[in-house]
């Protein structure tokens, strides 16, 4: 697969989606970093779902369900003139639906706009570059050293990282995650479902932030804490030590693969 063209490389911060139906959202958090071929995307709604929990298992049956409402996904991008498509290989939500495809127009530089490639204007969205993020690219897929079939990605953009990891248990295809933590048997399995952890920050430290230092994430109490001993640099993840990161860290860490 050819590499992503450099203008779509960095940090895209979503400012508005509009859809046939009516809807408009502009309070959503939208995040997409890109890299040369591999992808993250992060969606929270606001107000932030379980805001102030420590833990999953800290929350509510309610909150549980208020973070199923979250979304996020990461893997390989594909461009074709004007189209870009994201294949996904995780996804925070039941794997469901058409391929995520949309039609590309770079207003400028550092503005994008994302159109249904069908014509049928099914949506629209706007995407601005964040500042600070057309620095060094780079990424890195992982799989735990446990359980080699549970995989994650590391990816890092300028200022900002997007760290992706898989959940320890399937998920079975299904409308929503809703759906699936309304019908869990136990609060451990509805806990289990919602550990898939995508988490952006930036790398370096930032006043009182140190470095690899959490701004948002998917998963309740991991906002303000380091994905990474300070002492870990960009140069030390090309020697793919196995590191030890997330909540829900595999058993002796994550291996790096090449991107």
């Amino acid at each position: 697969m050819a590499a992503v063209p450099a203008s779509y490389l960095g940090v895209w911060k979503r400012s508005l989606l509009t859809t046939a139906s009516g809807h408009r959202d502009t309070t959503t958090l939208v995040l997409w970093l890109q890299t040369q071929s591999l992808f993250a995307d992060l969606r929270i709604p606001i107000p932030v779902p379980a805001e102030g929990s420590r833990s999953l298992q800290e929350c509510s049956e309610q909150q549980l369900l208020q973070l199923a409402q979250q979304q996020g996904f990461a893997g390989v991008t594909e461009v074709s003139d004007d189209i870009c498509t994201w294949h996904r290989e995780l996804d925070y939500q039941p794997k469901s639906g058409p391929p995520d495809v949309g039609k590309m127009v770079f207003v400028t530089s550092e503005f994008v706009t994302e159109d249904d490639p069908s014509g049928e204007n099914r949506y629209h969205e706007d995407w601005h570059r964040l500042e600070g993020s057309t620095g060094k690219v780079w990424g890195h897929r992982l799989e735990a050293v446990d359980q080699p079939s549970r995989k994650g990605f590391l990816l890092g953009a300028g200022e900002y990282f997007l760290f992706a990891a898989d959940r320890q248990v399937d998920l079975a295809p299904k409308d929503n995650l809703q759906s699936h933590i309304k019908s869990a048997k136990s609060v451990e399995q509805q806990q289990a479902l919602l550990g898939l952890q995508l988490s952006f920050g930036r790398i370096r430290r930032q006043g009182q932030d140190p470095a690899w230092c959490i701004a948002h994430s998917t998963v309740p109490g991991c906002v303000e804490k380091a994905l990474l001993p300070p002492s870990i640099t960009i140069e030390d993840l090309d020697r793919s030590i196995a590191l030890e990161m997330g909540i829900l860290c595999p058993q002796g860490g994550w291996k790096l693969l090449p991107a």
